[in-house]
């Protein structure tokens, strides 16, 4: 039970990244395009003009919340994605807000129990 509620707790880290992308594509767009058009552009932009490296570390960190999270979830290598996840939260400490490095490290509260039964 713990690994799915690790797995699970994983899953809120990306849908938190998810919520960010989908608020920077889709909140605010010119009347005159379409939405999908609009978050079109806005993609574009934000992965080619300078400081895009932000943006492709969220899309870094949504794909290994959502590989730690199914290891996890499957009971596959436990430990290993535990380590990950510490890893991804600490580096994450440099990159992002405190909040979104708490719902990456959320899963570690439930390092004890996991390392238990692994």
């Amino acid at each position: 039970m713990e690994f799915k509620l690790a797995g699970a707790l994983n899953g809120l880290a990306l849908f938190a990244f998810i919520a960010m992308w989908y608020i920077l594509l889709f909140s605010n767009h010119p009347e005159c395009t379409d939405i999908f058009e609009a978050a079109s552009e806005t993609a574009m932009f934000v992965l080619t003009e300078p400081g895009r490296e932000f943006f492709y570390a969220t899309f870094l960190s949504m794909l290994l919340c959502l590989t730690c999270g199914f290891l996890l979830f499957i009971k596959k290598f436990p430990l290993i994605a535990m380590c990950i996840i510490f890893v991804h939260a600490v580096l994450g400490g440099f990159i992002y807000d405190w909040g979104l490095v708490l719902a990456i490290a959320l899963p570690l509260t439930l390092f004890g129990k996991v390392k238990a039964g692994a």
